[in-house]
């Protein structure tokens, strides 16, 4: 069972009951009682400057792994902000972050095809899955829109003014168990639609290959458990859309869904639209 994590009275995250233990050895920062784990600083200031240092040596005793030197904001619900954390802590403090994705497609009907990327074998998290073609946590001091056109360029070289074609479609929320602790993450989707001779180039080194997907090779791939948690949900909810009306379709997801569940292929937790 996880152990709640709290910002004053409200209840920010969840710990892993061992990492909690890894946490009194910081008193000033970490108060313990029945209720759980709370933060001790009381200001957004302080409260981000003792989880640096915390979270520097929770780096260096091996809890905290991956590290990024990438600061997320979190926020209180439906509140302001409460610090800023190294992004390779948001799992194991339980916290709740966001990414901007982009399904990158061309085509109609049974011709609409979406672009995908392979991740990077060297990726900290989720090496080797295919992803959305765009798409990257939102770091402190940054905003859905502007992450997009950030990660458009950098995963696969499309230029801010293509980029800006994109369509807010919608937030999806995953939530699932992870090594770490808990990973719980608000999803700002986008449609932008593409050329058919577009091809996309990639400059940050994160991706391994692309691939021009058809539906149907997007269901096998969701069946094969292929897909980041994140990109299944993405992915699922574009093809429900493209397949509006497309019996067949609707039959594939739902074959794919069962054939996931049978393998073992789908993650622990659960995923909403918001």
């Amino acid at each position: 069972m996880l152990v709640p994590f709290r910002a004053g009275t409200q209840v920010i995250g969840a710990l892993r009951p061992d990492f909690a233990r890894a946490l009194r050895g910081w008193p000033a920062v970490f108060a313990f009682d029945a209720g759980g784990v709370a933060l001790v600083p009381a200001d957004e200031r302080k409260r981000s400057d003792a989880l640096a240092e915390a979270t520097r040596e929770l780096a260096r005793t091996g809890w905290i792994q991956g590290w990024r030197g990438e600061l997320y904001a979190v926020h209180a619900p439906g509140g302001g902000p409460l610090f800023c954390i190294e992004r390779a802590a948001m799992r194991r403090f339980g916290l709740l972050s966001h990414a901007a994705h982009a399904n990158v497609f061309s085509g109609r009907g049974a011709r609409r095809r979406m672009w995908i990327a392979r991740r990077s074998a060297a990726k900290p998290i989720d090496p080797g899955l295919w992803d959305t073609l765009v798409g990257g946590g939102i770091a402190a001091g940054l905003s859905a829109w502007q992450t997009l056109l950030k990660e458009a360029r950098e995963e696969a070289g499309i230029e801010a003014a293509r980029a800006r074609r994109a369509r807010f479609v919608k937030a999806l929320m995953i939530e699932r168990i992870v090594p770490e602790g808990l990973h719980r993450e608000i999803l700002f989707v986008y449609d932008l639609e593409v050329g058919a001779g577009f091809r996309p180039r990639n400059l940050d080194g994160e991706v391994s290959a692309f691939e021009r997907s058809g539906c149907a090779g997007l269901v096998r791939r969701l069946a094969q458990g292929a897909f980041t948690a994140e990109a299944a949900l993405i992915v699922h909810d574009w093809l429900a859309r493209a397949g509006a009306g497309r019996p067949a379709l609707r039959r594939a997801l739902a074959r794919s869904e069962r054939l996931a569940a049978r393998a073992g292929a789908g993650r622990t937790g659960r995923a909403s639209g918001r």
